[in-house]
């Protein structure tokens, strides 16, 4: 038996050796296969589901009750190294394949990749031409988008007149780690040479989002300049995630907004300071930025799980260990977990890391914007966990949001109206970017960071 691709169904089965035939030359050879692979766009599996992050098991049980359902529809987003990124819909496109696994917690957001994006570009711009003029077109912004990745002619050798030496191979996909640590955040850090984490390459670029790498050991060089670690573990790429172990965790904690007051932007964190703001063990605060959106709501149900945490191990007096003689610390773990799950799996907005001034000085917030927390009985002999109090956050003014808004529509119509060889450079003041020509501001303005952006304009509705 062997084991054959069918190139029309796209399907893999297993045939008798005396089943098969060699195709004559010509013009059978030719014709291309009927069969294209697809994967969905904008998203990816939820990383909390699987541990290598592929689909689970629910998501594709989910994935072939759907597609079992009717005629099946697919929109195409991209088509990149003859793979078709797709919404797929189902009975006959009443329902969104993409849109149901989101919905269910099967998968997550995701951006789509440079590659993805360009071509979707091309597609949105080049509708309206005919054949020979989107295959020009397509030549031109691809040599466009790729101009700097031309090689240079080779050099004559009588120039060639020194040595060098090279270092490498680099890749623009390694990942470059630093320090959260008060005391060494300006050391450089580095995994140990032979460990599997040595190399940390971002397979997801396109995803713009802090990543936490612990280390069971950290040691440095003779001078102090270089921390070492070893025996590593990369935690899963979820929006938000250090900044919530870390509220989660440390004894004490300070949040930090951005210069508006409408958002968290990092958080404080380490044994807390004296009544006259005095740190208690400064070396080793550290503070982390929260490139995700962090609510109210999120920091309440980070303190119920604070609370119920401490209450495992909370000992009466005369007690050398807790006790489970009663009927509620037996149901605590399920309810830590049914939070947990709850915090790690809201889509959360990406938002843009901010630096605030004075952020590593302790009680640099005003007490009148330290909101009131409801403490249960058990707070008051809290002796590991103690519930944090969030800071009052303000929304963005209506008239702010109505000229962003405005900003916003005519950037759009500019864009649209940009001949693709233009030299011009436009900014996005949404998202406070940098000048870019007008093909990169098209692809930025299909990007996740901007659509969510997009979303507070919902707020002019209400």
């Amino acid at each position: 038996m062997m084991e054959v691709f069918f190139i029309d169904f796209g399907s893999m089965g297993r045939v008798g050796s005396n089943s098969l035939r060699e195709l004559p030359l010509g013009e059978c050879r030719e014709i291309p296969p009927l069969a294209m692979q697809c994967v969905l766009s904008n998203i990816a599996p939820s990383p909390l589901l699987h541990a290598h992050a592929q689909w689970s098991a629910n998501a594709a049980r989910l994935f072939t009750d759907l597609v079992s359902k009717g005629r099946l529809l697919g929109k195409i987003y991209s088509v990149t190294h003859g793979i078709t990124s797709i919404e797929l819909l189902a009975e006959g496109g009443k329902i969104s394949v993409n849109k149901a696994l989101l919905e269910k917690g099967y998968a997550v957001t995701s951006e789509e990749s440079y590659d993805s994006k360009l071509n979707h570009d091309l597609r949105q711009v080049a509708t309206e031409l005919n054949m020979a003029q989107k295959r020009a077109y397509n030549k031109e912004q691809t040599e466009l988008a790729f101009s700097q990745l031309l090689e240079f002619e080779e050099p004559n050798y009588k120039d060639c007149i020194s040595d060098a030496c090279l270092k490498g191979p680099d890749s623009p996909l390694e990942s470059s780690l630093h320090n959260l640590m008060y005391a060494s955040r300006d050391k450089q850090v580095h995994v140990e040479w032979n460990s599997v984490n040595s190399v940390l390459l971002d397979t997801q670029p396109q995803e713009v989002y802090e990543r936490l790498l612990v280390s069971a050991e950290v040691g440095q060089n003779d001078v102090s300049s270089k921390l070492t670690l070893r025996h590593t573990t990369l935690l899963p790429n979820i929006r938000g995630l250090p900044a919530i172990i870390a509220l989660l965790f440390c004894p004490e904690a300070e949040l930090r907004r951005d210069t508006g007051g409408s958002r968290y932007v990092s958080v404080l964190c380490g044994l807390g300071s004296s009544e006259d703001s005095s740190p208690r063990f400064p070396e080793h605060d550290i503070l982390v930025n929260i490139d995700a959106e962090l609510s109210i709501e999120d920091i309440g149900l980070i303190n119920h799980i604070r609370h119920l945490m401490d209450n495992m191990m909370f000992c009466n007096e005369g007690q050398d260990i807790p006790t489970t003689d009663d009927d509620f610390r037996p149901r605590v773990p399920n309810l830590i977990r049914e939070d947990l799950m709850q915090l790690l799996l809201k889509r959360r907005k990406h938002r843009e890391p901010e630096i605030v001034l004075n952020a590593w000085e302790w009680r640099s917030i005003p007490e009148d914007e330290v909101l009131e927390i409801t403490k249960p009985d058990f707070e008051e002999r809290a002796v590991v966990y103690p519930l944090h109090a969030p800071i009052e956050l303000y929304p963005i003014p209506r008239e702010h949001l109505v000229l962003l808004h405005k900003e916003n529509e005519e950037l759009k119509r500019v864009v649209a109206r940009t001949v693709v060889t233009s030299s011009a450079e436009l900014v996005c003041k949404l998202c406070a970017t940098t000048p870019m020509p007008a093909h990169a501001m098209r692809i930025h303005l299909c990007s996740n960071a901007h659509l969510d952006k997009e979303e507070d304009f919902r707020l002019l509705e209400s």
